[in-house]
């Protein structure tokens, strides 16, 4: 997940706004993954992925609403923020429209300028709460989850990062 997320600030800095949305994507469904197998409940999903079964790349939605609402969260948004990024990262009419909004910027027009002005102000966003989702998944100690041996002390900045960052009560 650290190279998606790495990815994202060279897709950001470059602008290449569709490329972005469709890293995201990768990034999500790989926190959900993550998520998912990191849960004590899957140890047996877990460990056919590590043995590279087939059909287990891919997390259950509803399993991470569960962990969440377990939590308080009533209204996650994680099936909507994965079909809107599905959109993107597909060969769809809001993709192509992305991607051509993306090629008239580089071409110099105005109107698709202002078009992404919004992703400009978005996007730094996303990568932060992306950053948030791997540190809190990582040092979480949540009794549902599997063990990760960590002494937190020993990752300052991103204790740092998870104690200042605006959220939600830590969830999902």
């Amino acid at each position: 997940m650290s190279s998606l997320e790495r990815s994202l600030l060279v897709l950001l800095q470059s602008e290449s706004f569709d490329g972005f949305d469709a890293v995201l994507r990768a990034f999500e469904e790989t926190w959900y993954l993550a998520h998912e197998l990191r849960l004590s409940f899957y140890r047996d999903k877990a460990m056919a992925w590590l043995a590279g079964e087939d059909n287990m790349w891919s997390a259950k939605i509803g399993v991470l609403v569960s962990f969440g609402e377990g939590r308080g969260h009533h209204r996650l948004n994680i099936g909507r923020d994965y079909n809107v990024l599905s959109e993107l990262a597909h060969p769809t009419i809001a993709a192509a429209q992305n991607s051509l909004t993306v090629c008239l910027l580089r071409r110099g027009l105005a109107a698709a300028n202002d078009e992404l002005a919004q992703a400009r102000e978005n996007n730094p966003e996303r990568i932060r709460y992306a950053l948030y989702r791997l540190g809190w998944l990582v040092l979480d100690q949540d009794p549902q989850f599997i063990h990760v041996p960590l002494a937190r002390d020993s990752m300052p900045l991103t204790e740092n990062f998870l104690e200042t960052y605006e959220h939600i009560e830590p969830g999902t």
